[in-house]
């Protein structure tokens, strides 16, 4: 029989369970850095942790520990895509939460006196679904 298998760069602690794992430079160092999901023992609801690759201790930093809204796994989606226009992903969650309202979540890296964060840029929360254009407006003088 078949089975999938996640594996994570990033060390799972023991009262985590990996959902999900997605390969991403955050930081726009050229190395890969990775964004996992997990279920926490402690909590129904899914957790999004990103890590920032650290090339001299070849290791991985954990960044931040972002507990979502949604605990239904079916629903929820996550990706890193340039949405400021400045060549930098950024990382976006969206799925149901439990009162069935779509939630859409934006976080930038951020790197502050040698201090790693992500900060908030984008939280969204509609009883429908949410989109999010882009305009690309080119002037030709």
């Amino acid at each position: 029989s078949e089975s999938d298998t996640f594996a994570s760069l990033m060390t799972l602690l023991p009262t985590e369970t990996l959902l999900g794992s997605l390969v991403i430079d955050l930081n726009n160092d050229t190395y890969d850095d990775e964004v996992i999901v997990v279920r926490k023992s402690v909590s129904p609801y899914i957790y999004v942790i990103p890590g920032i690759y650290d090339s001299e201790k070849m290791t991985y930093e954990r960044v931040a520990e972002i507990q979502t809204t949604i605990s239904k796994t079916r629903t929820f989606t996550f990706t890193g895509i340039d949405i400021t226009g400045d060549h930098h992903n950024e990382l976006v969650y969206q799925g149901d939460d439990d009162f069935g309202n779509y939630v859409m979540q934006i976080f930038l890296f951020r790197q502050n006196r040698d201090k790693n964060e992500m900060s908030m840029i984008g939280d969204f929360t509609s009883d429908g679904t949410i989109f999010i254009i882009f305009y690309l407006i080119m002037l030709f003088i």
